[in-house]
């Protein structure tokens, strides 16, 4: 197996492999590995098993991201869909019932496009492409005012809800510890800190504000940071279809949906260049197939303008989306 991934949870563990399969191992009580042959006899699983649900036929069965709870899977797909198994009894599963869950299942109520999740102890968050963060699950769990979950709801919740307080924040990052949630929102917000009536206003406590700025500041240290890195290389030997050197950027942590100045993945820049081997390489590493650039062109757009016809036919098969508009309303099939 080519690792991409590998977390653990409180008795549990998994690992992604590059080409998008699930492996589960551990304590098998409540389901939460994802096999459902072990719901009456096997109760730990001492090596890593596929999960058979992630089949990897298209992005609907890859897995692009998992996060554990003490005793719940979340799982987060290639094309956006988030599924989740495991002890469901205080929500954490987002299914609208107390119900344990032995095989992964699509958490329904999450319609937008997710681009991550993230596991508490006993709840669950998933954030969307517009900086949208949902959470679910138990609100506290020892009983005390401690709360895991973001709203003001008591108990615990059963379905996904939108934090719509902190919605201004536009979240681009969420993580979850035992019993609690962080989360990194947009550097360029600006807000006026000296008038109370602004953070009233926009329904968000004045401590998550003053966190916001100095979230803010930490974002020009990173950028600095960041300017010392050049991350033009793996651009480059994309364009030029060195593939062996791509791999290995990409196996020395390199991010396969990083992006370049013009909102460009590498798998945008091979589709630009036609480039199939290379494109394969890239999806096998769990490369998005439906990552827009700032224009809004998809690897289908570049294909059908620049004639790569069966670099197309070969994107389509594999699950990109056809119906895909660039910024002039204009899917692939239109000039």
């Amino acid at each position: 197996i080519q690792v991409k991934k590998v977390v653990c949870g409180r008795h549990h563990s998994a690992l992604i492999s590059t080409c998008g399969s699930l492996y589960t191992w551990g304590a098998a009580t409540f389901g939460r590995l994802g096999h459902p042959d072990n719901r009456n006899s096997i109760r730990i699983v001492r090596f890593p098993k596929r999960v058979a649900h992630f089949s990897g036929r298209n992005d609907n069965f890859r897995v692009r991201d998992i996060s554990l709870g003490d005793a719940h899977c979340i799982a987060l797909t290639h094309s956006g869909i988030v599924l989740t198994w495991g002890k469901g009894e205080v929500g954490q599963l987002g299914h609208g019932t107390p119900l344990h869950c032995c095989s992964p299942r699509v958490v329904k109520t999450l319609q937008d496009s997710i681009v991550a999740v993230a596991a508490g102890s006993q709840h669950s968050t998933a954030l969307s492409a517009k900086g949208q963060l949902w959470s679910w699950g138990i609100r506290n769990g020892g009983g005390g005012s401690n709360n895991h979950v973001g709203f003001d709801k008591e108990g615990s919740c059963f379905v996904p809800v939108l934090l719509s307080h902190i919605e201004p924040l536009k979240v681009r990052s969420v993580a979850c510890g035992q019993a609690h949630t962080a989360i990194i929102c947009l550097r360029d917000l600006e807000y006026d800190y000296s008038k109370e009536e602004k953070t009233e206003k926009m329904g968000i406590p004045e401590v998550t504000i003053k966190a916001a700025n100095n979230v803010t500041e930490s974002f020009h240290m990173v950028d600095n940071m960041l300017e010392t890195i050049d991350i033009q290389k793996p651009f480059s030997n994309c364009r030029h279809d060195h593939i062996e050197l791509v791999e290995e950027s990409l196996l020395n942590g390199f991010d396969v949906d990083a992006i370049d100045k013009n909102g460009n993945t590498l798998l945008l820049t091979a589709a630009q260049n036609g480039l199939k081997r290379m494109s394969k390489m890239l999806l096998c590493y769990g490369a998005n197939i439906n990552v827009q650039n700032k224009k809004g062109q998809s690897v289908l757009h570049y294909c059908f303008k620049y004639g790569f016809l069966d670099l197309f036919q070969y994107f389509v098969r594999k699950g990109a989306k056809e119906t895909l508009r660039n910024c002039t309303g204009k899917t692939c099939y239109e000039k």
